[in-house]
């Protein structure tokens, strides 16, 4: 974040991610990416769960499984929101988030460099937690998978820039990266009737 604020920051990456990774070091700031993402990661799980708590008793399961389904944000682990206090609600959102930003940053990094890609793995992350600004978008219903596309354009520009590569075959990394963690959702939340 190069002692950038936080909302400077959400800025740059949400409205000109190109420029904003072009001005980005190439090294250092690991730290304060992941911090970044984790600011993110709590707001969206406090107004997700604030959203969700107040909406979910007007839902049949079929209804909540569909707006489930339009909120891939919305993990396992959160779709406990009216069972669990909105505290223990937040720390279990922000151990998955967490746990995924590293993981998706990890196969990113390896698909990039099977495919001669210049970056290193704390610039892999450092692309998945600036990413995470368009999160802060994400707890509205019907914008969630906006701003998930969203969430995937930073990360194409943000590995096109730090290995190197052109957007498309960025954009094949990325979704490389992503598909093991959104499996894992899918598997936990549809299939394992966590729902």
């Amino acid at each position: 974040m190069a002692r950038r604020g936080w909302l400077d920051t959400v800025e740059g990456a949400l409205t000109n991610p190109s420029r904003f990774f072009s001005k980005e070091p190439i090294e250092g700031g690991y730290p304060r990416s992941v911090e970044f993402a984790a600011i993110n990661f709590i707001v969206y799980a406090v107004l997700f769960s604030i959203t969700y708590s107040a909406f979910a008793p007007f839902t049949s399961s079929v209804t909540g499984a569909l707006r489930f389904l339009i909120n891939p944000g919305a993990t396992a682990v959160m779709t406990s929101a009216l069972a669990t206090p909105l505290i223990q609600n937040i720390v279990l959102y922000m151990g998955w988030t967490l746990v995924t930003l590293l993981v998706n940053g990890l196969i990113t990094f390896t698909v990039a460099r099977a495919l001669k890609g210049s970056g290193t793995l704390e610039e892999t992350v450092r692309v998945f937690s600036y990413a995470s600004a368009a999160s802060l978008f994400a707890w509205i219903p019907y914008v969630t998978v906006a701003a998930s596309l969203y969430s995937f354009y930073i990360g194409v520009v943000g590995v096109s820039y730090m290995h190197g590569f052109s957007r498309t075959k960025a954009a094949l990394v990325a979704a490389l990266g992503i598909l093991p963690i959104t499996a894992v959702d899918y598997l936990l939340v549809y299939r394992a009737g966590l729902l």
